[in-house]
């Protein structure tokens, strides 16, 4: 199995030459009905230079579907926002003798799935704490430590 480039396996450019497409060529509502569960796709092929697995999808199996079916989803429901406290291990010393210097306190209302799982937030006596405001969060972020 060859690839054209670093950009896509051979079999992936039959597979477009085929006129299967891509998630990201569906239109809204088709790639609604993808996120749904309604269509799966029927092949996928590596992409890219770290050889991405990509997902095809054949346009006929969209065609016995109604648009209508898929709405677009309402954003209006009211989110309440969390606000974030992020307490880590702030290390100094030398590379060779690390050590702890005290806390590094950071506030947000924002939190990537990668900062709600990495272990600085969890090794060394760091965590993540929610508040429902950011006078709260603000507050104890002033006084907030490293547990044991």
């Amino acid at each position: 199995m060859g690839y054209i480039g670093q950009s896509r396996s051979i079999r992936s450019q039959q597979a477009i030459n085929d006129g299967l497409v891509t998630k990201t060529q569906l239109k809204a509502w088709q790639k609604r009905a993808v996120e749904s569960g309604a269509v799966r796709p029927c092949e996928w092929h590596h992409t890219g230079k770290y050889f991405n697995k990509t997902n095809y999808f054949d346009l006929t199996d969209f065609e016995k579907l109604n648009p209508k079916d898929f709405p677009p989803n309402s954003k209006k429901k009211e989110e309440k926002e969390t606000w974030y406290v992020l307490v880590s291990a702030e290390w100094g010393g030398t590379k060779k003798h690390r050590k702890i210097l005290g806390a590094d306190v950071k506030v947000t209302n924002k939190i990537t799935e990668r900062q709600r799982t990495a272990n600085k937030y969890f090794l060394y006596g760091g965590y993540i704490k929610e508040f429902d405001t950011e006078a709260e969060a603000r507050q104890f972020a002033k006084i907030a430590e490293l547990e044991d």
